[in-house]
């Protein structure tokens, strides 16, 4: 119960003299629940991540039964491939307005996706593969549908205390553009406030505000659906420990949704310090602990890199375990649009100071869109430029959909490339469904109207299982499985960070060290054939991608080709 013992110091942060007795009030709580017990005695796991991320209806393999019981038969296929997490997008109770982010009822699974018993066979059948799982926390905001604020708008006060709320109209100025962004000018207390608009396309008439009809106006991030929780009341932390104590036990972990916002009050920014969301979380893990202890959690947000990091928290007041790592995907699709490694260098110089315990979690795409923040303007018309006309904007503009083998303009040898540069990195790799067999974006007027509101769709949907029996596909799968088995091979190597050699412009050329032994890889970013010479000497081919050729202490980089090299052991 150490980390309970922690607990309420973690809360004083937040709740001032309520803490202790919020930490009693839990800990009696959690005393009656069932401890979970299976999984790996391992409780640095993640540092090993390949993480495999999908939607509950992702996958078919047999139309007459549930979602959850077609992604059961489809973990065999994912263990196989060498993943060993998956990250299962939400599947909560949600009128679906955003893809299941807004949540109705935290504590039951969407109906037609199947039954919590599903779900338990499903947990099942994970551990008994070795497969980690994981399970969204959407904590920023609930659906309006969800009771409490159903409740809220009928008055009752306790509830609409859950919310962030205001009894006066907000002074909102204007909407603008600046900074690879959307944003929104508002006038508070006399001061000028510029705050971010998240989902442009659906501000409404006044962005983050929504009238309530009850003579009170409340506020949102994203969608006007998704109302934003007031974590200063001590009554949220409590219903949302509990949630995540339901699951934990279970045996899941948790991505974070949305992070940057939690704990904060109206008018939020990202890129500032958020003590309160460290504390949150901090608190949520000494919650989560005691009923499973290996438990891991895995931040979302894209702010300014110093602010990423701080979500690690300290050895001794861990707060994230694993973080997406938002700003070295964007470099690597500058690298690959300009075919200069350039970007991907001065990303990885700056991704070294992080704590002992955590680590990041690298990625061509998420399950949203690419992201093209903090880029200059110039680059953010160039990368627009290169790639929007293979998938479709997002975010007027500051942000890309599209599955990854379509924003490679389909070039079979790119993507291959592309993903063989992911996996020569250090960190975990994260992959979007579909990526494994190259799928490509639905026609968005293969959408119905509703769906075609939101860009995003043309990168969901269902996958029928028969793709991947495709003889165009294997080719796709035998290379991830591959580059996720050479990983686990050579993650000794891939946990110390990289020495750059000397090479041209289009060329990744890096250095692993492993004590004496050396991981060396070269990778061609260009359609040009590329050579490079090396002084080492008896060098063999460890993995390769595309048409690579080695002769003595030069190696022939075919267009879009990548090798790993290591030193004969004989």
């Amino acid at each position: 119960m150490e980390k309970l013992n922690k607990l309420a110091d973690t809360l004083e942060i937040l709740y001032g003299d309520q803490a202790d007795s919020i930490a009693k009030r839990l800990a009696a709580y959690i005393d009656k629940v069932e401890y979970h017990t299976a999984g790996t005695a391992d409780k640095h796991w993640y540092k090993s991540v390949e993480l495999y991320c999908i939607y509950p209806d992702g996958i078919n393999y047999d139309a007459s039964l549930k979602p959850l019981q077609n992604l059961k038969m489809h973990l065999k296929r994912i263990q196989n491939l060498g993943f060993n997490a998956i990250h299962i997008l939400p599947f909560l109770e949600s009128p679906m307005i955003d893809r299941g982010f807004d949540t109705s009822n935290f504590m039951k699974i969407r109906e037609s996706l199947g039954s919590i018993e599903d779900m338990t066979a499903l947990l099942e059948e994970a551990n008994n593969l070795g497969i980690h799982v994981f399970m969204d926390l959407v904590f920023n905001h609930v659906s309006d549908q969800h009771e409490w604020f159903q409740k809220a708008i009928k008055g009752d006060a306790h509830y609409r205390n859950f919310f962030i709320h205001s009894k006066e109209k907000p002074k909102f100025i204007r909407k603008f553009h600046e900074k690879s962004a959307v944003w929104a000018e508002y006038e508070v207390d006399g001061e000028r406030k510029i705050i971010n608009i998240a989902f442009p396309e659906y501000a409404g008439p006044i962005p983050h505000w929504r009238d309530g009809g009850d003579g009170y106006w409340y506020y949102h991030t994203y969608y006007p659906d998704q109302i934003d929780l007031n974590w200063l009341n001590a009554d949220v932390f409590i219903e949302m420990a509990k949630v995540v104590v339901h699951w934990a036990k279970l045996g899941f972990n948790f991505r974070l949704d949305a992070i940057p916002f939690i704990g904060k009050g109206p008018y939020k920014e990202i890129s500032i310090k958020n003590k309160e969301a460290h504390a949150i979380t901090a608190a949520l893990i000494c919650l989560a602990d005691p009923v499973n202890p290996n438990c891991t959690f895995l931040v979302e947000t894209y702010e300014e890199l110093e602010s990423v990091i701080e979500y690690f928290g300290r050895s001794d007041r861990i707060s994230a375990n694993l973080s997406y790592n938002f700003h070295l995907c964007t470099s690597i699709w500058v690298s690959l649009v300009t075919e200069n490694v350039k970007f991907i260098w001065d990303k990885l110089e700056q991704l070294k100071d992080t704590p002992d315990h955590a680590e990041w979690l690298n990625f061509l795409r998420n399950h949203d869109e690419l992201s093209l923040a903090y880029l200059s303007d110039d680059c953010l018309k160039m990368m627009q430029d290169a790639l929007e006309k293979n998938g479709a904007d997002f975010r007027e503009g500051c942000g890309i959909s599209g599955r990854t083998f379509s924003l490679l303009a389909e070039n079979r040898e790119k993507f291959l490339m592309a993903y063989f540069l992911l996996a020569s990195l250090p960190g975990g790799m994260m992959v979007p469904y579909g990526d494994e067999i190259a799928a490509k974006n639905i026609p968005i007027d293969k959408l119905s109207k509703i769906e075609q509101k939101d860009t995003r769709n043309i990168n969901r949907g269902t996958i029928d299982a028969k793709s991947y029996e495709l003889s165009e596909n294997i080719q796709i799968l035998e290379l991830m499985s591959k580059l996720l088995s050479q990983r686990k091979i050579f993650r000794l190597y891939l946990d110390n960070w990289p020495i750059r050699r000397p090479s041209p412009k289009e060329v990744f050329a890096a250095c692993y060290s492993n004590g004496p032994d050396n991981l060396f890889i070269y990778i061609n970013l260009s359609k040009t054939p590329m050579q490079v010479t090396f002084d080492e000497t008896e060098l063999i081919s460890i993995l390769q991608v595309n048409q690579v050729e080695v002769l003595g202490n030069t190696v022939n980089l075919g267009p879009y080709s990548g090798i790993w090299l290591k030193k004969s052991e004989t």
